[in-house]
């Protein structure tokens, strides 16, 4: 697990920033108060005791994390059942943009832990794209989409991202280029 600069008996065991190091996720333990008090300085970035920014080191990690506006910040926490450490708060504390897809801007992201088996892009493409995707055209658009930076791929500390970005003004040419080469089909008996 990882401990954080900014707040003693707060453990984190999944982190994930941007390319920027802004956090995106993490998931952190605590016992009930620390995790009260490490809440309030997140919602707090300006005070003295608020914390805009923390490092967060361990298993050969070092992190830097900062938190460019904590109101783009949702919160969920869980209590564990009593263990030999007594009671224990786990909270995840996440980019509102990993809750759903941003429609406006056609952005989405798929979290997941390490270890876990491959993430089904797809079903996110469909949900962002504002052109109709048909499922025969799956194995020749995602690696499209991948080669043109339009899916791309996170790594954290035990815990990774895939997100597609799909407001690029070039999709709509992009799709209609691939239908008129024939790469794309109407039909799915027609691309056999």
């Amino acid at each position: 697990m990882l401990t954080l600069d900014c707040m003693d008996q707060v453990y984190c065991d999944g982190l994930l920033t941007d390319d920027a190091g802004s956090l995106l996720f993490m998931s952190v333990w605590g016992r009930d108060t620390a995790i009260s008090q490490f809440l309030a300085r997140l919602t707090l970035p300006d005070h003295p005791d608020g914390i805009g920014r923390f490092i967060a080191t361990g298993d050969g990690e070092r992190i830097s994390v900062s938190i460019p506006n904590a109101k783009l910040l949702d919160k969920e926490q869980g209590r564990a059942s009593r263990s030999l450490f007594g009671d224990l708060v786990q909270l995840f504390v996440f980019a509102e943009s990993l809750r759903a897809p941003d429609r406006e801007n056609r952005a989405a992201w798929v979290v997941y832990r390490d270890g876990e088996s491959a993430v089904d892009i797809w079903p996110l493409m469909i949900e962002t794209c504002h052109v109709p995707l048909l499922p025969q055209w799956r194995d020749v658009l995602v690696p499209e989409f991948q080669a043109r930076g339009w899916i791309t791929q996170l790594t954290g500390y035990r815990m990774g991202a895939i997100g597609v970005q799909l407001g690029d003004p070039e999709l709509e040419s992009c799709i209609e280029h691939l239908v008129q080469a024939g790469a794309l089909r109407l039909s799915a008996e027609a691309s056999v």
